[in-house]
């Protein structure tokens, strides 16, 4: 049985959550700021907390995994 309807369906929620969310950060923190520069800062930590998110993937192992599943 395969799961990639399953992980489109989470990829689906995630870049919705992603385009209300990240706006709506990007304003909150100009406002309270009254500059963009620490908005586009606060945006910066988001790729760099995703990137830190990622070297804990296990590419080999969710590739074996996959293949296992199929």
């Amino acid at each position: 049985k395969s799961r990639s309807a399953e992980f489109f369906g989470f990829y689906s929620i995630s870049s919705r959550f992603a385009a209300i969310l990240g706006p709506l950060f990007f304003a909150v923190v100009a406002q309270f700021s009254g500059s963009s520069r620490h908005s586009i800062l606060g945006i910066g930590l988001f790729f760099i907390l995703g990137m830190l998110l990622l070297l804990k993937v296990d590419f080999t192992r969710g590739r074996q995994q996959a293949l296992e599943d199929d």
